[in-house]
C-alpha cells in the first residue's frame, strides 16, 4: 500500500498489521528502520540515544541535510521548527524541555480543570442549543476547545485568536511533509503565515513582560529570557501554542469518531461513566493522532535481536504500536472494557510528550460533560479526513443528537 494513497490516509492499519507480520523491526535500506511491534518500539524509543530525525525532508544516506539547510534559508517556518525543542537532541532538547516542564507541572494542569470545564460546557451549551439538533463536532467543539484551553494558560488575549487556525495548520503542515515535494504555493503560505506568527508574538513579548499577569508564558520568558536567545524565546513560545492545540483537537476528533462508528460502545459508555478513564486510553491506542515519528540514532542502539547503528534512520509508528495483537487482545476491537491497554500515543523516553496529561484530561472532561446532556448520538453526514496521514484527524464531523 502506498502511504501516500487515499486508501492509506482513510484506514492505515491494515498496512501496519502487514507489515508486523512480516517482521516489526523491519530494515527498508541500509540506514533506514521501519518498526511497528510495540515491544521494540517501547524499548528503542526509551533509549537515551534515540535523537530526533530531520524535520522538513526524508532521510538521506548520512545525514545529510544540505539541501534542507538552503530551503531554511528561505522559509521562516523551518527556521522557527528548527529551534522548537521538539526537533532538538541533548544537550539543548535537555536544557530547553527543562526549562518548559519546570513550569508546566501536573500540579499546573489540574489546577486547569475547573477552566477547562467552563470551556467545554459554553461550547456545549451553544451546540446543544441549536434549533436543528445537528452540529459539525471537528469545527465547532474539537477546534476551539483546546486553542480557547492553551491559550487561556499561556497567557494570549481571547481578541488575539482569530488567525491562530490558519498558523497552526501551516506549522503542522510543515512538521509532516518533506518540503523537497511541497508545491511552491504551499511553501509561499507556510512563509507568510511564519512571518504573521512571528510579528505577533515579537509584540506579545515585551507586553507579557510588562504586564507580569500569571500565565505559562509569562513564567517562561521571565525563566528562560537570560540563557535563550530573542529568536529561540519566541520560537519556543510559538511552539506552547502549537503543541497545546492542533495535536488535542485532532485526538478529539479522533476518539468522538470512535465512540460514533461503535455505537454499542457509545451506550456503554453512557450507561456506566467509571468507563470514562478507560475508555480515553483505549481511544488512544485505537486511533492516535500521532501517526509515526523520525529518530536518529546517536549512538549504537542494540534491542537485543537487532542493532540499530549510529546515524541510522528510525520511523517509528506509534499508530501501529496500540495495534499489535502481541500486547493488546483483538487489537482491532474498540473495547471499552479492555484491561491493561498498552500505546504509545504520546511516545516515549526524553521525547515523551509533555502535554499528554492534559490531552487526556480534556477528551476525559468532553466524555464527563457532554455525555449525560445527550439521550443519542449519531454521525450526521461522512466525515472528512485531515489531507495528512501522519497527524491523523478529521477536519470534519458533522453530528446529530438529541437532548437527555
Amino acid at each position: 500500500m502506498d502511504v501516500d494513497s487515499r486508501e492509506f490516509l482513510l484506514d492505515p492499519y491494515p498496512f501496519y498489521a502487514l507489515k508486523r507480520a512480516e517482521n516489526p523491526a523491519f530494515r527498508r535500506s541500509d540506514f533506514e528502520w521501519t518498526l511497528t511491534g510495540y515491544d521494540v518500539m517501547s524499548k528503542f524509543l526509551a533509549n537515551p540515544a534515540a535523537g530526533r530525525g530531520n524535520i522538513g525532508q526524508t532521510p538521506r544516506p548520512g545525514g545529510d541535510t544540505s539541501e534542507l539547510d538552503q530551503l531554511k534559508e528561505e522559509n521562516l517556518a523551518l527556521q522557527i521548527l528548527d529551534q522548537w525543542m521538539l526537533f532538538q537532541n541533548p544537550p539543548l532538547h535537555t536544557r530547553t524541555r527543562g526549562r518548559i516542564a519546570d513550569i508546566f507541572t501536573l500540579k499546573v494542569v489540574n489546577q486547569l480543570e475547573h477552566g477547562i470545564r467552563n470551556t467545554i460546557n459554553k461550547l456545549l451549551d451553544k451546540v446543544l442549543g441549536k434549533s436543528e439538533r445537528s452540529f459539525d463536532f471537528a469545527q465547532e467543539i474539537a477546534y476551539p476547545y483546546p486553542l480557547t484551553t492553551v491559550c487561556d494558560l499561556i497567557g494570549i488575549p481571547p481578541e488575539d485568536r482569530g488567525n491562530f487556525f490558519s498558523w497552526t495548520r501551516s506549522f503542522s503542515l510543515a512538521v509532516q511533509v518533506d518540503f523537497h515535494r511541497l508545491d511552491v504555493s504551499y511553501k509561499n503560505k507556510m512563509n507568510n503565515d511564519a512571518k504573521q506568527v512571528e510579528a505577533y508574538f515579537r509584540d506579545l513579548i515585551p507586553r507579557k513582560k510588562s504586564a507580569q499577569d500569571d500565565d505559562l508564558m509569562t513564567r517562561f520568558i521571565n525563566e528562560n529570557e537570560g540563557d535563550l536567545d530573542a529568536q529561540a524565546l519566541l520560537a519556543n513560545c510559538i511552539f506552547l501554542l502549537f503543541a497545546g492545540q492542533e495535536t488535542t483537537t485532532s485526538l478529539l476528533t479522533n476518539a468522538m469518531f470512535a465512540l460514533l462508528a461503535h455505537p454499542e460502545q457509545l451506550g456503554l459508555l453512557k450507561n456506566d461513566p467509571g468507563l470514562i478513564p478507560t475508555a480515553v486510553e483505549e481511544c488512544l491506542r485505537y486511533d492516535p493522532s500521532i501517526q509515526m515519528i523520525g529518530r536518529r540514532a546517536l549512538a549504537d542502539i542494540d534491542l537485543g535481536e537487532i542493532l540499530i547503528k549510529e546515524g541510522d534512520h528510525v520511523f517509528a509508528f506509534l499508530g501501529a504500536a496500540g495495534r499489535d495483537p502481541e500486547v493488546n487482545l483483538n487489537p482491532d476491537q474498540f473495547n471499552l472494557e479492555r484491561q491493561n491497554i498498552k500505546h504509545l500515543a504520546f511516545a516515549r523516553g526524553s521525547h515523551h510528550c509533555l502535554g499528554a496529561s492534559m490531552a487526556r484530561m480534556q477528551i476525559r472532561i468532553l466524555f464527563e460533560e457532554l455525555l449525560p446532556r445527550v439521550s443519542e448520538l449519531g454521525i450526521a453526514q461522512l466525515p472528512t479526513r485531515r489531507p495528512t496521514w501522519l497527524m491523523r484527524g478529521l477536519d470534519t464531523l458533522p453530528m446529530h443528537f438529541k437532548h437527555a
